[in-house]
């Protein structure tokens, strides 16, 4: 549709609604190249910028909470499209594309912001020495992955069901169950 058409279109909405005396509503469909071009991550929009302190949980990352904190953080992140910045997909390009490399710098501060801004003060101390969002991502993992209330209990339950028979290499065992890294 050109604009010459949008013009008209909304020219002859305005008419018709000066007879009937009700509101007018003036979206206009977006012309054919906009409808393709995909709309951007919600960080990007303007209803979102100055408005990053309400993407927080409800229970922000403590001693206990590791599994349910990771499962909606990383939906928060892959909802902003940003998740690639914690597993590595999203690198950096060559600082000779400044366009490029301002957009990847963004995109990495509202990562780390989205991450720090979901943790108790007494988290802070495992992201204090990393530079980018994977690191942030990947020292939570390695300090949480194993020490919080639900892995502990899915390791009892493990162990409560694990079997071994006279002659088995008890080592061997608890490493297969993956018990022991």
């Amino acid at each position: 549709m050109s604009s010459q058409e949008n013009i008209e279109q909304v020219s002859m909405a305005v008419s018709m609604d000066e007879n009937t005396n009700t509101n007018v509503n003036m979206n206009v469909m977006p012309m054919e190249e906009e409808m393709n071009e995909p709309p951007p991550p919600p960080y990007m929009q303007s209803r979102f910028l100055g408005a990053l302190g309400s993407w927080k949980m409800a229970e922000p990352l403590n001693n206990m909470n590791w599994v349910a904190w990771k499962g909606q953080m990383t939906l928060m992140l892959r909802v902003n499209k940003v998740w690639g910045h914690c597993d590595g997909t999203i690198v950096p390009p060559e600082v000779n594309e400044p366009h490029a490399f301002d957009k990847w710098a963004t995109t990495e501060e509202v990562t780390k912001l989205l991450i720090s801004g979901n943790l108790k003060a007494e988290q802070f101390v495992h992201i204090a020495q990393a530079i980018t969002a994977k690191q942030m991502w990947d020292n939570l993992t390695s300090v949480h992955k194993m020490r919080g209330q639900q892995s502990i209990m899915v390791l009892r339950c493990t162990l409560y069901h694990t079997n071994a028979v006279e002659g088995d290499n008890i080592t061997a065992v608890t490493h297969q169950t993956g018990l022991v890294q």
